[in-house]
């Protein structure tokens, strides 16, 4: 085996043990709805981290950058959406009435 697929590897099963271990946190973490959105939130952030690392070791630092302002533009357009989608339907509702 070459260093270069060692070193996915390794970085491969780290970021395998690292899912299974926020998981397990979030598993045991399942008292209210609102450590539940705490929970998530922090197990999302993890998970970004993790993969920003990950694609900074496999690719470099421009490819890792590139990618988190994509996902940054994917979330606020997900956000958006979903924001006039409720004001929308509050709207349509409120009106009925």
């Amino acid at each position: 085996m070459d260093g270069q697929s060692e070193k996915r590897k390794v970085m491969t099963n780290s970021v395998i043990q690292i899912g299974t271990e926020v998981y397990r946190w979030r598993e045991g973490e399942k008292k209210s709805d609102d450590q539940q959105s705490d929970t998530d939130r922090y197990g999302v952030v993890v998970v970004v981290v993790v993969v920003v690392i990950v694609v900074v070791v496999e690719r470099g630092v421009v490819v890792a950058v590139v990618v988190v302002v994509v996902v940054v533009i994917v979330v606020v357009v997900v956000v958006v959406v979903v924001v006039v989608v409720v004001v929308v339907v509050a709207v349509k509702y409120y009106r009925t009435k």
